[in-house]
C-alpha cells in the first residue's frame, strides 16, 4: 500500500463459495490491495463489477453455485438491481484468495487499513437498510470515515481563502447563485477567494469587477474512463487547488465533485453545494462505472453538503457519519433587481419587444432542453382555441444546440404561418429583466428543479406563473394561492391554464401579486449570505479538543 491517502471506494465485489453467492462491495483503492485485487480469476469467487451497471451501488444477484463457470471463472449476470442483496462480507473467502496469491500480510495490513473497527457497523448498516430496490442504492454512502484525511484548519482572523470551484461561467442558475453571494462576502471582508471553471463565460468580467482572481482550469477527468486515469486527474487538480494556499474548498454543484475529492488529498476542508434533484442512478450517468463509484463516494469525504431545497437534500438522503447536511434557499440580491427596475418601464420593455398592446407576453427562461420540458407548451399551445392563441406572444429565452431544442424548432416549424411566428425562441441574455417586465404569464415546466431562480424572479416581478411542482418549486409556490400548478408532460391542463389566464386579467393579475408578496416577506438575501459565511467559519474552525 502507498498509505492510507490512496483509498477510495471502487466497484468491487467479493462473491462468497456459499450457495447463496451472499455480496458485499469492498472498499480499496488503485494500488496495493487494489492491484491485488485485479485478478483474471482468482478461481475463489472474486469478480471485478466491469459489468455496465446502472449506478456505482448496483449490486449482482446470483443463482446458485451452476451460474458459476469454474472452468473459466466466467460469472453469468442474473439480475441487476439497487442494493439487491447487500450482505456479510465473508471473511473467509477473501482469507482464501490472499493465501492463494501468497499475500495474507498485505492482506491483514491493508483490511486493518482500510476496515479498522468500523467493519461492524459498515455490516449493520448494509443489512438493515438493505432488500429494495430504491432505498440506500449507493454503497458509496457508507464509506468507512477513516477515508476521509484529517483536514487542516483554519487559524483565527483574516477572511478565508476560498477557492470557487464550479462547472462554468454561463449565465446560468447555479453558477450566477455562485456569484452574487461571492460578492456580497468578498464586500463584507468575510472570504478572499479564486474561482475556478473548466471553461470561460460571461460571468468571468463579472468576477473580476470586483476585483476577484477567475482562473480557467479543466479537471482532466473529461475524457478519464478507469480509475487510474481518475486517479491521476484528482491528483494533479489537488496540487493544483494547493498551490492557492486555501483555507476551505468550495464546490458548486454535483458536477463539481472531484473537487471534493481532491480537497480530502490534500487536507483542505470543503463544502459541496448540491443544486440538483436527479435520482441517484442518473446523477453521474455521462461517467463510466468506476468513475459513477469515485464520485458517489466523495459525500463521506465532504465537510458540509448545502442543498438549496429540503426536496433536494430528501433525494441525497442518507448521508454519511461524518457530512453535516444543511438547507440554505436561493435568494435574489436586491441590488440587481433595483438595477433592473431602473433599466426598463413596462411599456419601454415591450416595445423594445415589439409586443403590441392587445397581446399577453408569455415567456420561458432556461435553456432549451428536455430536463426544462419546453415543448409542453409548444403542445399546450396547439391545443388551444384560435381565438386565443391570436391574442399569444409566447418567449422562450435559451436556445441551445441539442436534439431537444432541435426537435422543438421542427414542431414550431410544423405550425402554420400565422401560429409559428406567435413562438419565438432567443438564445441567453444579459439582459433578460426586459423579457420580466414586458411579460404577463410565466411557465416554467421542468422535470427537474431544485429551487429555480427563474421562479424567483418572476414572483419579483409580480408575474403570474404557471409551473410543475417538481421538487424545490413547491416551496416556492403554493397551487392557486401565488401560482398555478400543472403535471409535467399534462399539457391538456397547461393549455387549460394558460386560457383561463388570458380570458381572466384579474386572476392574473390577483396571482402576480401574491406572489410579489410572498417573495418580499420570503426572500432575503443577507441571511443567504450570512449564512453560507456561517458555513464556511464552521468549517474552516479548529475543531474543539476532547
Amino acid at each position: 500500500m502507498h498509505g492510507q491517502e490512496s483509498l477510495y471506494a471502487c466497484g468491487w465485489v467479493i462473491l462468497s463459495a456459499d450457495s447463496e453467492f451472499e455480496l458485499a462491495k469492498l472498499i480499496v483503492g488503485d494500488s496495493g490491495l487494489g492491484q491485488d485485487l485485479r485478478l483474471r480469476q482468482s478461481g475463489i469467487g472474486a469478480h471485478r463489477c466491469i459489468t455496465r451497471l446502472p449506478g456505482a451501488g448496483a449490486s449482482i444477484s446470483l443463482s446458485p453455485k451452476h451460474d458459476l463457470d469454474e472452468s473459466t471463472g466466467a460469472i453469468r449476470v442474473i439480475e441487476i438491481g439497487w442494493l439487491q442483496a447487500y450482505s456479510m462480507l465473508f471473511w473467509q473467502t477473501i482469507r482464501q484468495i490472499f493465501e492463494a496469491r501468497g499475500a495474507l500480510r498485505t492482506f491483514r495490513t491493508a483490511l486493518g487499513l482500510l476496515l479498522g473497527l468500523q467493519f461492524k457497523e459498515i455490516r449493520r448498516r448494509l443489512v438493515r437498510r438493505g432488500g429494495g430496490r430504491d432505498n440506500a442504492e449507493d454503497v458509496a454512502t457508507f464509506v468507512p470515515t477513516s477515508l476521509r484525511t484529517v483536514k487542516r484548519r483554519k487559524a483565527t482572523g483574516g477572511p478565508i481563502r476560498v477557492v470557487m470551484c464550479g462547472h462554468s461561467l454561463a449565465r446560468d442558475g447555479a453558477p450566477i447563485s455562485q456569484l452574487e453571494f461571492t460578492v456580497r462576502l468578498v464586500r463584507g471582508n468575510v472570504i478572499d477567494p479564486v474561482v475556478v471553471s473548466p471553461s470561460d463565460g460571461p460571468l468571468r468580467a463579472a468576477y473580476e469587477a470586483e476585483g476577484v482572481t477567475v482562473v480557467i482550469q479543466p479537471s482532466g477527468i473529461e475524457n478519464a474512463l478507469t480509475e487510474r486515469d481518475y486517479d491521476r486527474a484528482v491528483t494533479e487538480y489537488s496540487t493544483f487547488l494547493n498551490a492557492f494556499s486555501p483555507d476551505l474548498i468550495y464546490a458548486n454543484t454535483s458536477q463539481t465533485f472531484y473537487a471534493v475529492d481532491a480537497a480530502n488529498r490534500v487536507q483542505l476542508p470543503c463544502v459541496w453545494n448540491i443544486r440538483e434533484s436527479e435520482k441517484k442512478q442518473a446523477r453521474f450517468e455521462s461517467y463510466s462505472i468506476e468513475i459513477q463509484g469515485r464520485a458517489f463516494a466523495c459525500m463521506a469525504l465532504a465537510d458540509e453538503m448545502v442543498f438549496v431545497s429540503e426536496a433536494t437534500r430528501d433525494v441525497w438522503q442518507p448521508f454519511p457519519e461524518g457530512t453535516g447536511s444543511t438547507v440554505v434557499h436561493n435568494s435574489l440580491d436586491p441590488d440587481r433587481l433595483r438595477e433592473a427596475e431602473k433599466s426598463w418601464t413596462r411599456e419601454a420593455a415591450r416595445q423594445s419587444l415589439d409586443l403590441a398592446p392587445q397581446e399577453v407576453s408569455v415567456i420561458c427562461v432556461g435553456t432549451v432542453c428536455e430536463r426544462k420540458g419546453q415543448r409542453d407548451i409548444v403542445r399546450a399551445f396547439k391545443r388551444m382555441p384560435a381565438a386565443l392563441t391570436q391574442q399569444l406572444r409566447i418567449d422562450f429565452i435559451g436556445a441551445h444546440d441539442n436534439q431537444y431544442a432541435r426537435d422543438m424548432a421542427g414542431e414550431i416549424a410544423g405550425l402554420p404561418s400565422e401560429l409559428g411566428k406567435r413562438l419565438r425562441v432567443s438564445g441567453a441574455t444579459h439582459d433578460v429583466a426586459r423579457h420580466y417586465w414586458g411579460a404577463d404569464i410565466f411557465i416554467c415546466a421542468s422535470r427537474l428543479e431544485s429551487y429555480p431562480r427563474v421562479i424567483l424572479e418572476a414572483m419579483a416581478r409580480g408575474i403570474a406563473i404557471i409551473s410543475t411542482p417538481v421538487f424545490g418549486i413547491s416551496e416556492q409556490l403554493c397551487d392557486g394561492e401565488t401560482g398555478l400548478f400543472y403535471s409535467p408532460g399534462d399539457t391538456v391542463a397547461l393549455a387549460e391554464h394558460l386560457s383561463g389566464l388570458i380570458q381572466n386579467t384579474k386572476v392574473r393579475e390577483r396571482l402576480g401579486e401574491r406572489a410579489r408578496v410572498v417573495f418580499d416577506q420570503r426572500n432575503d438575501f443577507e441571511a443567504m449570505t450570512e449564512r453560507y459565511a456561517e458555513i464556511f467559519r464552521d468549517v474552516c474552525s479548529p475543531e474543539p479538543e476532547a
